[in-house]
C-alpha cells in the first residue's frame, strides 16, 4: 500500500508532465506562426506626393494662373498697338513692349509663387496624413498584435512551469517508489514502513 501512495505523485508528475508539455507546444506554434502586421502606405499620401511632383515637374509658366495673365497681357498689347496705330503714335510702341515684358514677368513670378505655396501646402497636408495613418497603425494593427503575443508568451511561460513541476514530481514520485521498495527490501515484505 505504501508503494501505491508514493506512485501518486509521480502519475501527478506524469499527467502535469505530458500536458504541460502538450500545452507549451501548442503555445510555441502559436508564436511561431504569428506574423507581425505589415504596414501598408497611404494611397492619400502617395497620391499628394504624385501630384506636388506633377505639379513641379509642369513648371509655372503652364499653370491656369499664368495661361490667362499671358492671354490678358497679350489682348492689352495687341489692343494699345491698334488704338498707337490709330492715333498715330506709332513711336509709343517699345514702351507699350516693355510694359508688357514687365506684366509678364510679374504674372511669371506670380505663378512661381502660387505654384511654391501649393507645394508646400500639399507637403503639411501629406506630413499630417502620414502621422493619421501611423497612429491608426499602432492603434489598428501593433496594439492587438502585442496584446495577442503577449497572452501568448503567457500561455507559453505557464505551460513550461506545469510541465516543470510534473517533471519534479515524477522525480519526487519515482524516488519515493525507490526508497519505499528499499524499505521494504531491508525490512521485509511484512513490515508497514
Amino acid at each position: 500500500m505504501p508503494i501505491a501512495l508514493a506512485a501518486v505523485p509521480a502519475a501527478i508528475g506524469l499527467y502535469q508532465t505530458i500536458s504541460g508539455g502538450i500545452k507549451a507546444n501548442q503555445a510555441r506554434k502559436a508564436l511561431e506562426k504569428q506574423t507581425p502586421p505589415s504596414y501598408t502606405p497611404s494611397k492619400a499620401i502617395s497620391d499628394y506626393y504624385q501630384t506636388a511632383l506633377n505639379r513641379y515637374q509642369a513648371g509655372p509658366y503652364n499653370s491656369l494662373q499664368y495661361q490667362t495673365a499671358k492671354k490678358g497681357i497679350g489682348n492689352a498689347l495687341a489692343t494699345g498697338i491698334s488704338t498707337l496705330n490709330s492715333k498715330k503714335l506709332g513711336g509709343n510702341v517699345g514702351a507699350l513692349v516693355q510694359q508688357t515684358s514687365n506684366n509678364l514677368e510679374n504674372a511669371a513670378a506670380g505663378a512661381e509663387k502660387t505654384q511654391n505655396a501649393n507645394l508646400a501646402n500639399l507637403g503639411r497636408a501629406a506630413g499630417m496624413k502620414a502621422g493619421d495613418d501611423k497612429y491608426a497603425y499602432g492603434v489598428n494593427a501593433m496594439f492587438p498584435y502585442q496584446q495577442q503575443r503577449q497572452l501568448d508568451v503567457a500561455r507559453l511561460s505557464g505551460a513550461n512551469q506545469v510541465e516543470n513541476a510534473g517533471i519534479s514530481n515524477l522525480g519526487s514520485g519515482a524516488n519515493s517508489i525507490g526508497q519505499m521498495m528499499l524499505a521494504q527490501k531491508y525490512y521485509g515484505q511484512n513490515n508497514n514502513v
